[in-house]
């Protein structure tokens, strides 16, 4: 409604602004038209643990015959 009521105010004060400080008071009103997304980080990394139960699990998922041949190499 304040400005609403005062546009032609604004928009003479805007006009008689030198270009640098009109984009800047478009930019402090835009803050109140336009909402503000708010940056967020996911952390999308797994833990140490479940890499951990993972690998295990991984492991014994080899056929027992695989891991004889890897004592032969050794």
């Amino acid at each position: 409604m304040l400005l609403e009521n005062n546009i032609d105010a604004v928009q003479s004060d805007l006009d008689e602004m030198h270009p640098r400080d009109r984009v800047n008071a478009l930019l402090q009103f835009m803050k109140f038209v336009i909402p503000t997304q708010k940056a967020i980080e996911l952390d999308t990394r797994a833990s140490q643990k479940e890499l951990n139960e993972e690998y295990i699990q991984r492991l014994m998922e080899i056929p027992e015959e695989n891991f004889d041949k890897c004592q032969d190499r050794n």
